[in-house]
């Protein structure tokens, strides 16, 4: 071997040894502060009492006949009225669906503004409406096109784009569960009182998308995806569990039937569905879909909407009719 062969040998050998020792170096400076912190994961959102029960069953209102803020407002004085669930100085988030562009597809921003507006006269120190649009959308953009930002902010809410806004904390349910340790924004977590907002419609996954189905989007875009992997009927009662919502309105003014979530036969039903169980609420809900698309015997088709019949496994809440107090006005 040649003197300029040895030369050449060594300076490469040097070169290719430098590299790697700067390569471990840089990954050892990266990684050092992640070793250090161990990931914290949170047992499930606690939640508060149903404060709207009667005679041992929890009450579900349907208030039929009116606007979108007229029903609201009658559904929820009837319930009790918001000032027996919100508590002076309580941040209240409100979690609509607006998982999309399009305004038949979304809660009605007057739903939304009412909802507000009732859970700051009952003393709330702040009011978000968070939410984070289906996989791909762009929140901002839904928020806008359907209104809600523009009825929230002059009701008096803060409106945040969870996916570019929100922070996250790691979430399970005790074993056994089928999801695990999943991430949750922190925003939804951390509400002293949190409310789904949902919009009536049919779901071609999950048969409906109500007031548990619409909690999805308290959860970052790959777990949405995550869940539908894993078994969305079962994600849905899993998330209900582990985020226990404290109030669900359900948007009936327009039902979207036959199809969904994004589009479908609009049909106007005119009503509003109120309850502090989230089963109770979501079987009514689902009865008056099924109802309108001229079913038989719809109550015993809701009942048996997969994500509800593994709520009630769950013990969130109840969905036979004799179990509840429903009140219509």
């Amino acid at each position: 071997m040649s003197r300029m062969s040895m030369k050449v040998t060594r300076r490469r050998a040097l070169t290719i040894i430098g590299g790697a020792l700067l390569a471990a170096a840089t990954y050892l400076m990266l990684s050092w502060p992640f070793k250090k912190e161990e990931k914290k994961v949170l047992p499930p959102r606690e939640g508060r009492k149903n404060p709207y029960i009667s005679n041992g069953r929890p009450v579900v209102v349907v208030a039929e006949g009116g606007d979108g803020s007229e029903l609201v407002d009658r559904a929820i004085e009837r319930l009790g009225g918001l000032d027996k669930l919100v508590r002076s100085g309580d941040t209240v988030v409100v979690k609509p669906n607006v998982g999309f562009p399009y305004p038949e597809a979304t809660v009605s921003p007057e739903v939304v503004a009412e909802v507000v507006r009732l859970a700051l006269d009952a003393g709330a120190a702040e009011v978000i409406v968070a939410e984070s649009a289906v996989r791909g959308s762009d929140t901002n953009y839904c928020v806008d096109r359907t209104g809600i930002r523009e009825v929230a902010e002059k009701a008096g809410a803060k409106v945040i784009d969870l996916k570019r806004e929100g922070s996250r904390v790691w979430i399970r349910l005790p074993d056994p569960s089928l999801l695990g340790e999943v991430e949750v924004y922190r925003e939804v977590y951390e509400a002293d009182v949190l409310v789904s907002v949902a919009k009536m419609k049919r779901h071609v996954d999950a048969t409906v998308t109500l007031g548990m189905k619409n909690l999805i989007g308290a959860f970052p875009d790959m777990w949405k995806g995550y869940f539908h992997n894993k078994g969305i009927n079962r994600a849905i009662a899993e998330i209900t569990a582990m985020l226990k919502p404290d109030l669900v309105v359900i948007d009936g003014t327009e039902a979207m039937l036959e199809q969904g979530p994004a589009g479908g036969k609009m049909v106007e039903l005119g009503i509003v569905v109120a309850s502090g169980d989230p089963v109770a609420a979501d079987t009514v809900g689902a009865s008056r879909i099924f109802e309108a698309e001229g079913v038989d015997e719809p109550w015993s088709i809701a009942v048996k909407v997969p994500h509800i019949v593994d709520a009630v496994k769950l013990e969130l809440g109840v969905s036979a009719e004799d179990e509840m107090e429903l009140v219509k006005v």
